[in-house]
């Protein structure tokens, strides 16, 4: 693989250098744009942020995270107005924060990559490097430096590691293969207050460009002992509880690699699992979940990473919060075409899914997906079944098809993925985050009934805005006498289930005028035959 030399390295440094052209308060910088995902745990909230990164400054743009998430990785350059942080993000005080005009992308001209091995989210092979990293003002230890052995593979344990987390929620495409722990606390050179804006307050927040120096102090007390050809992440555990963690991208410079932006995240004093996975789901790009309140569900690590005591001091690597959700496999590009169906407005089908943690089968459906018509950023629902009682699911509220919705702005104004709560009681981790045989959801003109479950495989009607009527009330793609039966038998009974589908005009009667629709479908047919 192509590596940085010292000549292109400052290449790049001119290339992405801060240009500043300022004519009536304009800004305009290239660099690479970056999400950085920020999880706090004292005051129990989250933010996402869209960050322009140079070698050499780091600045936060004012964009939704819709708009950020094209652009995630690659070099652009930004005109753009400076203005003052809003109060909704109290973490940035003190960072530069722009108004952006234009936004386009950019490409270097610097040969080599500008990100340590493949920036790829379906990458086959990711590479962690675990660095414990403690402040030398602070002499408190969360736990011994040989306790973080097991972190990417523990043989003792089949499930429980990062590694076996990682290959169920992909299939077996996305692994840590080479990710390796290294086997010592090392002390940066500065105390803690240099890589935070307020040393007095400790939930003041993160200094993004002096948190960047941080990883580079760490990098550098490692450096004389670490190949970092070898490595595209650097995650670093510190001795000083803020709670919670961060994950981001970095810009570092080591004897081997000269400077390249390499995944980075940092955790505070934590072993926890959990925590770790869902630090690393955002490097794979994916956005917290949680409608009312931060951390509001077990659907998904990238909610509720895990009970509130596996933080400071733990050392339970295996303890694991639940895995993925459709929505979230589908984002970082796990889940082949093969295995999706798509329910477009004015459509209606009825699909069986597999459940999507070890599915049975290769082939079977896995993800249903429905847009939700008119919206702008474009609204999906996201379909699929998890099972409680299987792999690393086992904290979900139950068996049964889920409905995740991306994207939806939270009270503080974060675009985030939602778990839909069907009984709105602003619980969406109780039995009314996930609908059985017989239950259905509606909303905005898309309908879910569940109709039956089959082993690990339960058959679902979806319908999305339809008009008029739907003759085709068995859902096998064509109007026959069976279609009639299936309604006749079902004349008088409630429109749920099963019968649902009998509902022809959507009256939310089953009647003879249902079955009457049906044979008019069915002569107009034989008549064009």
């Amino acid at each position: 693989m192509r590596r940085y030399k010292p000549q292109i390295v400052f290449t790049l440094l001119l290339l992405l250098a801060v240009a500043f052209v300022r004519a009536q308060g304009a800004v305009t910088v290239s660099g690479v744009l970056v999400l950085t995902h920020l999880d706090d745990t004292i005051q129990n909230t989250h933010f996402t942020f869209a960050q322009l990164m140079t070698p050499t400054a780091t600045y936060t743009l004012d964009m939704r995270l819709t708009n950020a998430q094209p652009f995630r990785d690659q070099e652009i350059t930004v005109t753009g107005t400076t203005i003052q942080t809003p109060q909704f993000v109290p973490l940035l005080a003190g960072e530069t924060y722009l108004q952006v005009n234009t936004l386009n992308r950019s490409v270097s001209q610097a040969s080599g990559s500008l990100f340590a091995q493949s920036a790829s989210t379906q990458a086959v092979d990711e590479t962690y490097l675990l660095i414990a990293c403690r402040y030398p003002d602070i002499q408190e230890l969360p736990f011994a430096a040989s306790e973080m052995a097991p972190m990417f593979v523990n043989a003792s344990v089949p499930q429980g590691d990062l590694s076996s987390y990682f290959h169920e929620q992909s299939f077996g495409q996305y692994t840590l293969a080479g990710s390796t722990v290294y086997p010592d606390w090392v002390a940066v050179p500065n105390p803690r207050s240099a890589y935070y804006d307020d040393p007095a307050d400790p939930n003041d927040g993160i200094d993004f460009f002096a948190s960047t120096q941080f990883f580079q102090d760490c990098v550098n007390a490692v450096d004389p002992n670490v190949d970092f050809n070898q490595y595209s992440q650097v995650s670093i555990i510190s001795n000083y509880d803020i709670g919670g963690g961060y994950a981001t991208r970095a810009f570092l410079t080591t004897q081997e690699t000269g400077g390249q932006f390499f995944g980075a995240i940092q955790i505070y004093g934590s072993l926890y699992g959990g925590l770790h996975s869902h630090e690393m789901g955002h490097t794979l790009g994916l956005p917290h979940i949680g409608e009312y309140r931060a951390y509001d569900t077990t659907w998904s690590t990238m909610s509720g990473p895990g009970p509130s005591g596996f933080f400071w001091g733990q050392t339970v690597i295996t303890a694991q919060a639940s895995g993925f959700t459709g929505y979230g496999v589908e984002t970082i590009g796990w889940i082949p075409e093969s295995r999706k169906v798509n329910v477009p407005a004015g459509q209606s089908q009825t699909v069986t899914i597999e459940r999507l943690k070890q599915p049975t089968s290769n082939t079977s459906t896995l993800l249903v997906t429905v847009p939700i018509p008119n919206t702008s950023p474009q609204r999906t629902l996201y379909i699929d079944v998890r099972e409680d009682d299987l792999g690393y699911d086992q904290l979900i509220p139950g068996s049964g098809v889920t409905i995740v919705e991306y994207p939806y702005t939270s009270s503080t104004g974060e675009t985030i993925a939602r778990v839909i709560d069907t009984d709105n009681n602003n619980t969406p981790r109780d039995s009314g985050s996930f609908l059985t045989p017989g239950q259905s959801f509606s909303a905005n003109g898309i309908a879910v009934n569940v109709l039956s479950r089959n082993g690990s495989f339960y058959t679902v009607r979806v319908s999305n805005n339809v008009s008029g009527s739907n003759p085709d009330a068995n859902g096998d793609g064509n109007v026959t006498p069976a279609d009639a039966i299936y309604v006749i038998n079902r004349i008088g009974n409630a429109v749920t289930g099963d019968n649902a589908a009998a509902d022809v005009n959507m009256d939310n009667n089953i009647t003879a005028a249902d079955a009457e629709i049906v044979i008019q479908a069915l002569g107009s047919r034989l008549s064009a035959e």
